[in-house]
């Protein structure tokens, strides 16, 4: 049976909140995540941490088509950041999180875990160019909210 260590869980649920924009949904998603991979056959999945990130993000597009919400911050993991960029970080994660679903999930995808416009977009079964659409828009909508910072 597949286990993950700590390293992997930390990056999943790194990833989770950043796409959900709460840890305790962030922590639900892993949850759930890897209980479908485990639920599955997977001896034949090369890359499994892959795989579960991939998992994680059709749930969040699956929720996102059910309930059509922005997912409101409500509380950080701790760390240990000077008081004066706290309020930064908490600004940038509230942008995020206005971004609706599919940019929120794209700009994640590509600018924080640093994947292609191509790997996003075998990722989620949609052309090159709406991922480049969807970056745009997000990067429009990022500019307006973070003019606050500048």
């Amino acid at each position: 049976m597949m286990e993950f260590d700590e390293g992997q869980l930390e990056t999943l649920l790194n990833f989770a909140f950043r796409l959900c924009g709460n840890l305790d949904d962030a922590k639900d998603l892993v949850q759930e995540a890897i209980l479908k991979f485990l639920k599955i056959e997977n001896d034949h999945i090369l890359n499994p941490l892959a795989y579960v990130k991939r998992t994680m993000v059709n749930l969040v597009i699956d929720e996102h088509r059910k309930k059509h919400r922005v997912i409101p911050i409500e509380n950080l993991p701790e760390v240990q950041v000077p008081p004066e960029e706290f309020a930064k970080i908490v600004h940038v994660q509230d942008c995020l999180a206005k971004l609706p679903g599919v940019q929120r999930i794209v700009a994640v995808l590509f600018y924080i875990e640093g994947y292609s416009t191509s790997e996003i977009s075998d990722m989620l079964g949609i052309s090159r160019g709406t991922v480049k659409s969807h970056l745009f828009r997000a990067r429009e909508n990022l500019k307006k909210c973070l003019e606050v910072l500048i």
